[in-house]
């Protein structure tokens, strides 16, 4: 493993240390106490509240409870829902699974659109279809996600009856029906990749073009498809990994009115039903798994830089 390798990961397992801890930190600074929320604010004897508060560790110093929840995660135990006393382990088991799953659908169909339809309209600036991608390109920049997903649900879902409007299958009873149900979410949530990288795409791509050495890649009598390919894609590829790996950031964030828009049953139900509730260790598993999740994208994204650009590894 070489030096820049090291120092990418070792860069990652730092801001994933620091992301959490500050929201632990954030989350015991929010108004609102747990203990009466479960009691009830005005019922509650004062010794119940007490003997409550002791119950949860919640009387403990703020370090210790840091140290008890951080060396818990590492063997991973995320410990039990204050609210409910199911394991925490156990909803995100069945849950994170179904967010990756349309996080992972929504940016793989976002980049397998988006990066060839800005070549395309790059390589036909000012036809048609360059017109037509800089009309998307605007749609998809413009209309925020919850937007389009409530566009959707009605055009899509309640008048033409495509797909199912809202809800879930399991893929293992029913393939077909579960995929039918993801179309919608994973689309609303690409349609703003389609537009970015799109964009960023066409605009290295007409860059690329009028570099000395893809001129004469066409004199060499090269075909279009191997000019395109070998040539100018992979010299326009670092800013349009740098822009899909920041959008597979902020799927994170957007996907969850996504999911409750179309009553998908990933983390983000379970996210908000801990902030409601300050159930505290629900919200900290789940902000640990986003941020995994955004600290292995990034990860991706660097080591991606350096296997385009070897360059890179040595800055």
């Amino acid at each position: 493993m070489d030096t820049y390798v090291i120092r990418r990961l070792a860069a990652a397992a730092g801001l994933t240390v620091a992301v959490v801890t500050v929201v632990f930190l954030l989350l015991r600074l929010v108004p609102g106490d747990v203990v009466l929320v479960m009691l009830g604010e005005n019922e509650a004897p004062p010794d119940k509240v007490a003997a409550m508060r002791h119950a949860l560790g919640l009387d403990r110093p703020l370090v210790v409870q840091y140290a008890s929840w951080l060396s818990g995660t590492l063997r991973g135990d995320f410990g039990h829902s204050f609210l409910s006393g199911r394991p925490i382990g156990t909803d995100l088991a069945a849950r994170a699974p179904r967010s990756l799953e349309l996080t992972g659908a929504a940016l793989l169909l976002g980049v397998t659109v988006g990066v060839p339809l800005g070549a395309l309209a790059a390589r036909r600036r000012g036809s048609l279809l360059d017109f037509v991608a800089g009309g998307v390109a605007i749609v998809g920049v413009t209309f925020p996600s919850f937007v389009v997903g409530s566009v959707a649900v009605l055009l899509f879902g309640l008048v033409l009856h495509w797909f199912p409007a809202t809800g879930y299958v399991d893929f293992r009873s029913d393939p077909l029906g579960h995929l039918r149900h993801l179309v919608l979410p994973a689309a609303t949530l690409a349609l703003e990749i389609v537009a970015i990288t799109m964009r960023m795409t066409r605009s290295s791509v007409l860059e690329t073009l009028s570099q000395d050495f893809v001129r004469t890649a066409w004199a060499k009598g090269l075909g279009t498809a191997a000019v395109l390919v070998r040539h100018i894609l992979r010299n326009s590829l670092i800013p349009v990994v740098t822009v899909i790996g920041l959008q597979a950031g902020t799927l994170l964030g957007r996907i969850v009115l996504v999911e409750y828009i179309f009553n998908w049953p990933g983390l983000s139900t379970l996210l908000l039903s801990g902030i409601y509730q300050r159930d505290y260790p629900v919200v900290q598993a789940v902000v640990l798994i986003v941020a995994l999740a955004f600290v292995c994208i990034n990860l991706v994204v660097d080591l991606t830089y350096g296997a385009i650009d070897p360059r890179i590894r040595l800055g």
